[in-house]
């Protein structure tokens, strides 16, 4: 049988008119990806539905536009609760925050939001160590929530993540999934997986970041360090690094 990419190679050598065509349209083809990459260079939103922007164009770019809001985002390291944090005091509406039930220490919401109506919205929900994303996924259906905040003892397995990134984008919930020690990461659908950590505050006393984006489903990944400005609700910029 011969290949019918075969008949194609016949009919561009020996019709001229047919071999002009056929490079017009792989021209067009190319001109179309070239402007879908410049796109995703200039921080354009490439069709990523509604997006968190960090206040800052130049983090925002990272992302192709910001970053994705109806999605599951995995954060590890020492800094892993107070980005959760930050990026929550971005978004409006109610916020679930699980915790296993064998840590008690319960989150004080003045000191974690600079957002004043978020502080009512705000739910602390306990579960067994093994239930937790259970709970993150009964409360994602419930559909009683835009955010919900999982602090897990071990990070979730491809399975569950794909489950729970496919109920983020069908509920719109943005839904972050907390292990501050940072180990036995496995395999995972997240549209994102950060590694965070504490950088040594400047003389403003502003907190400063030191971030690793290891897994970005729609830009690059990069590591960067960057400061959070609470009174104004955003976060700037101080270094960008190649990955």
């Amino acid at each position: 049988m011969v290949p019918r990419n075969f008949y194609t190679v016949i009919i561009l050598a020996y019709c001229p008119q047919r071999k002009k065509e056929h490079n017009r349209n792989m021209k067009f083809d190319i001109n179309t990806l070239q402007c879908h990459k410049s796109k995703l260079y200039t921080g354009q939103n490439l069709n990523l539905g509604p997006v968190i922007s960090f206040g800052d164009h130049r983090i925002d770019r990272i992302f192709g536009g910001g970053l994705r809001k109806h999605a599951m985002h995995e954060i590890y390291g020492p800094g892993a609760v107070a980005l959760a944090c930050m990026l929550a005091s971005l978004t409006t509406g109610t916020i679930i925050w699980i915790k296993p039930h064998s840590q008690q220490q319960q989150l004080n919401p003045d000191g974690i939001f600079q957002i004043k109506n978020n502080v009512n919205n705000y739910i602390n929900i306990f579960s067994k160590d093994n239930d937790t994303l259970w709970a993150a996924e009964k409360s994602v259906r419930s559909g009683a929530c835009s955010v919900v905040i999982v602090e897990a003892k071990h990070s979730p397995d491809f399975v569950s993540s794909r489950r729970l990134q496919l109920i983020a984008g069908e509920q719109k919930t943005l839904v972050i999934i907390l292990s501050p020690n940072g180990k036995n990461i496995h395999p995972s659908a997240a549209e994102t997986q950060f590694n965070v950590n504490f950088f040594p505050t400047t003389a403003q006393k502003l907190p400063r970041l030191q971030v690793n984006l290891f897994k970005n489903k729609k830009g690059t990944k990069m590591k960067w360090e960057m400061e959070w400005h609470g009174p104004e609700v955003r976060f700037n910029l101080v270094s960008l690094h190649s990955y």
